[in-house]
């Protein structure tokens, strides 16, 4: 499939960079929308997506907030309009984007791999990466969260808020969790 030119072509590459593979056949899409589902607990059609991915001819997009807003959740962004700036700041070069879009995408770590998240105003917790985007808290200072949590989450952005997928949480069924919603997170990796 040639995709043709959409307003949304940075949302829409940085999406099939997160899944790892380019949306190119039906069943592609209906995988992502499974995906999406898994994470965000939130349904996005595939036929939605075809649209934005201009796999039909002769369609106008016209795409809701909802729904750029969800893509930006899966990217780990809290709205469409954060992913925009940080986008846009990077094109241009231009602000203090530095800390911004620093980012930690949980594909690139080891499973054993340990990072540690802090935010305001003096919460932390250490995590250990057990493969496949999932982790486990191994210690938690002033928080909900407990340790033995675990948690779904593919993409940490230093300064943004922190998307927790399918925390489960001294037995409750599972939830959607933010960290770092004023101020964002800090994160750091700990290397053996």
């Amino acid at each position: 499939m040639e995709r043709k030119q959409s307003q949304f072509n940075t949302l829409i590459d940085a999406v099939e960079q997160r899944a790892g593979k380019q949306m190119q056949v039906s069943t592609d899409f209906d995988w992502l929308s499974q995906e999406i589902q898994k994470q965000e607990h939130q349904l996005v059609s595939a036929n939605t997506l075809k649209r934005l991915w201009g796999y039909f001819e002769h369609v106008t997009v016209t795409t809701r907030k909802s729904v750029l807003d969800l893509l930006a959740h899966y990217l780990g962004y809290s709205s469409y309009a954060v992913f925009q700036q940080a986008h846009e700041q990077d094109k241009s070069g231009k602000g203090s984007n530095s800390v911004k879009t620093r980012h930690l995408e949980s594909r690139k770590l080891t499973t054993g791999q340990m990072v540690c998240v802090t935010w305001h105003p003096d919460r932390r917790m250490l995590v250990e990466h057990l493969g496949d985007g999932r982790f486990i808290i191994k210690e938690v200072e002033n928080s909900k969260l407990s340790v033995g949590d675990t948690f779904d989450c593919h993409l940490m952005i230093e300064g943004e808020t922190l998307y927790l997928g399918n925390l489960s949480h001294e037995g409750a069924p599972p939830v959607a969790y933010q960290a770092g919603k004023m101020g964002g997170i800090h994160f750091e990796v700990i290397l053996d």
